[in-house]
């Protein structure tokens, strides 16, 4: 305990007040406290700060925000921020820094071990890099929707996840509070659960076409989740197409006012009370996903149906393109099918030679939804099917999506979302389908393009894109995907 000099103290009037005196010379260089009563004060201070769940000494630090964000990973953190952007490299990333990033993704997880904190614009605290988190111990708060607006690259900040504060600057002292906390991951249940986390948590299983994507190479619980999901959607799809027909089916057609055979297999709420047998109108569709689907697909200046005129080495190269087994059964070709409840669906197109499927989750919880959106072929030559592509996925990215691409195949996912983002992004999914049926066409070749004037404001977004195969088409998107 440091004693320090003391000249004047305060003393209480007789009726009500304090006055000013001198200390006694005697008295300058004694403890106003003894030993057992700086302790005990000491202690009452922790316990104040152990019930409120953050240190109370904070006055003099300036905050930048509070309040917002969920805590995925409780402590304090100080360091510089490096603000991550779409396409940046992870290898710059510097050893102490705190991410800030507008999306969490689990290819985060390569840096948070060498990170102070991360902080995000959105995600939950169940997705996969809020538990890399956890697992090296990395304060993190997630989902603040703000975090990347207020916050600038190489500043200095400290962030108090348990208080969910970002203050601007070094709060060195708030850093204590953290040595006064109990050690839980030196108890004996934390170091049971990290051993069984190993047999729950990792996944092993991440390409569907992979040879050992199979039962018997499962290692995980999240492993046999994940199969389960994957061939689950896979049946789905692949249901036989003469069970539609028969009279007895389940299956129920679309009335649409574009050319588009769309049949309908509800599983639960996904249609009003007293839909048609076999006939069904938009209307009367309630499930949600589905209606934000199709409102962007058939959005008018959309759906063009003029003939295309396709060159011979084109239409050689879409005879001569071979299908997978599943897509060349009786039937199959042509076979547009949702299967779908009040707050799923999935749908399985056959435009033409190309082929679209997305599964869609959208309920109240925003940590349950999701999109699956997968888009493969074309009627041209590889080069002008893998511009299409591309163009989807620079659309799709600017969107959230997380993107996979193998020439003409996309895969595009998103997850975690509020019911404004998920109808956005469900009815930019609806756009997308409905304008690129036939863009493959028009793609005639990477430097001078095809003059698609229509596309041109058809959708909007933040960040203008620049595609060098279309000429003039310059896309100007606004903020949060709004529609105009």
């Amino acid at each position: 305990m440091t004693v320090g000099d003391k000249k004047q103290c305060l003393m209480p009037l007789p009726h009500c007040g304090v006055d000013q005196e001198d200390v006694p010379e005697t008295l300058q260089s004694a403890p106003c406290l003894t030993q057992e009563q700086a302790a005990r004060l000491a202690e009452i201070g922790i316990m104040v700060e152990r019930y409120f769940r953050t240190p109370q000494d904070k006055e003099k630090y300036d905050i930048v925000f509070s309040g917002e964000g969920m805590v995925a990973q409780n402590g304090i953190a100080i360091g510089k921020v490096f603000l991550y952007e779409d396409g940046q490299d992870l290898d710059d990333f510097p050893p102490g820094a705190i991410l800030v990033t507008r999306h969490a993704s689990p290819k985060f997880a390569m840096i948070a071990k060498y990170a102070a904190g991360i902080i995000t614009d959105i995600g939950s605290p169940a997705g996969h890099m809020a538990t890399i988190a956890r697992e090296f111990r990395v304060p993190t708060l997630v989902d603040t929707g703000i975090a990347t607006s207020l916050l600038h690259q190489g500043q200095e900040i400290t962030l108090d996840t348990e208080g969910k504060v970002v203050y601007d600057g070094s709060a060195q002292a708030l850093c204590y509070y953290v040595f006064t906390d109990d050690n839980f991951a030196d108890t004996y249940e934390y170091r049971l659960l990290k051993r069984v986390l190993k047999k729950i948590s990792p996944l092993t299983f991440v390409d569907p076409e992979d040879k050992r994507f199979s039962p018997r190479f499962c290692r995980t619980f999240h492993d046999i989740t994940r199969f389960v999901h994957e061939k689950a959607v896979e049946e789905l799809i692949n249901l036989n197409y003469y069970d539609l027909k028969h009279e007895r089916s389940r299956a129920q057609k679309l009335k649409l006012d574009i050319p588009l055979d769309l049949m309908l297999i509800n599983i639960g709420e996904g249609l009003a009370p007293g839909a048609g047998t076999r006939a069904v109108l938009p209307r009367q569709i309630t499930s949600v996903p589905l209606n934000a689907f199709l409102k962007g697909l058939t959005r008018e200046g959309m759906w063009n149906s003029e003939p295309m005129s396709v060159d011979f080495k084109s239409f050689m190269s879409s005879l001569t393109r071979t299908h997978p087994p599943h897509q060349t059964k009786p039937g199959s070709i042509g076979q547009n099918l949702v299967v779908m409840s009040k707050e799923y669906m999935n749908i399985s197109l056959r435009l033409g030679y190309h082929f679209n499927m997305i599964d869609a989750y959208m309920g109240p919880n925003p940590n349950d939804n999701y999109i699956y959106f997968r888009f493969f072929g074309g009627v041209t030559d590889a080069g002008r099917r893998t511009r299409r592509v591309s163009f989807l996925a620079q659309v799709l990215e600017k969107a959230h999506f997380r993107m996979k691409q193998d020439n003409d195949l996309l895969v595009a996912k998103t997850k975690k979302m509020s019911w404004e983002r998920m109808e956005e992004s469900l009815f930019l999914v609806g756009e997308l389908v409905a304008f690129t049926r036939q863009l493959d066409v028009k793609m005639l070749n990477v430097s001078a393009g095809c003059h698609l004037r229509c596309l041109s404001g058809i959708l909007k977004i933040q960040t203008p894109l620049n595609f060098p195969w279309i000429e003039g088409t310059t896309m100007h998107f606004s903020p949060r995907w709004k529609r105009t």
